[in-house]
């Protein structure tokens, strides 16, 4: 699963990297909501950036909406 996530990433179609981004969203905020995890420094660097990603989706959403 983790391979074909990578290869979905690295996707030159925007709707396979699009779902790829936000299957790999769920499975990080599952893990951490649910595995009991410690929040460490390598988490920090995968999760600051993935936050950004989602106030962007947010924002997108938002002024469609408008």
């Amino acid at each position: 699963m983790d391979i074909e996530l990578m290869n979905n990433l690295r996707s030159d179609l925007a709707e396979i990297k699009v779902k790829a981004i936000l299957s790999a969203i769920y499975n990080i905020r599952a893990n951490m909501l649910h595995g009991e995890k410690h929040f460490e420094e390598h988490q920090r660097i995968l999760l600051e950036p993935l936050i950004r990603i989602l106030q962007t989706i947010v924002n997108l959403e938002i002024e469609n909406l408008e």
